[in-house]
């Protein structure tokens, strides 16, 4: 496997292209949803999968009558204007998040990812997090992330560790073919909680 990231990013689209992500996804979501911590969290921020990426599929989670609760989602939205409820300050190309409910149209933007409505609540810095499930294409056991190098996370997920509005638990997926031992990181590059694969829950906890 190549060690640099740009390699790395090149290699995992290749490979993933050709895994069953449908059966991948089905074994992922059976797995957080036997978590306790994501049976007891209520506020969730995740992800949609953005279409011909071959991502985790994380949309059977999403209903809340299918698993019994009443989980609040949020999704991202990239924001390109210093108008950042979360994290109240200029930040051009950050996210916010907002809330989501099964069946809300959602409406694709930059890099084809599917976003909620602007008009959707706000995550707001009131409101405590839960768990933040990441995608990316391949992670470590040890917990690091490779992305597709935009850092749109790893910004987001900076503010959060700084003590603004620090999640309970962070949860990286991917297949587990694409889970390798370490990564090449940078010194902004944020480390998860957990690691969950169609075949096993990884936590990164000393």
């Amino acid at each position: 496997m190549p060690s640099d990231k740009k390699s790395l990013r090149n290699f995992a689209r290749s490979f993933r292209a050709k895994l069953p992500m449908e059966e991948i996804s089905t074994g992922i979501c059976h797995r957080l949803a036997s978590l306790d911590l994501f049976q007891q969290a209520q506020v969730v921020l995740a992800f949609y999968p953005i279409p011909n990426r071959h991502e985790v599929n994380l949309l059977p989670l999403f209903d809340n009558t299918k698993h019994n609760n009443s989980k609040q989602w949020y999704l991202p939205r990239i924001i390109q204007t210093s108008h950042n409820a979360l994290l109240k300050e200029a930040d051009l190309n950050a996210m916010s998040f907002h809330r989501y409910h099964p069946g809300d149209t959602l409406t694709p933007q930059r890099f084809g990812v599917l976003e909620p409505s602007a008009q959707s609540p706000w995550l707001t810095p009131e409101i405590p997090i839960d768990l933040v499930i990441l995608p990316g294409l391949t992670f470590s056991r040890d917990g690091h992330r490779l992305g597709y190098g935009q850092g749109y996370y790893d910004r987001f997920l900076r503010f959060l560790s700084s003590g603004i509005q620090k999640p309970r638990h962070v949860i990286g997926v991917c297949p587990d073919q694409l889970l390798v031992p370490k990564l090449p990181i940078d010194p902004w590059d944020e480390r998860l909680d957990y690691v969950v694969t169609e075949k096993e829950v990884y936590s990164t906890k000393a």
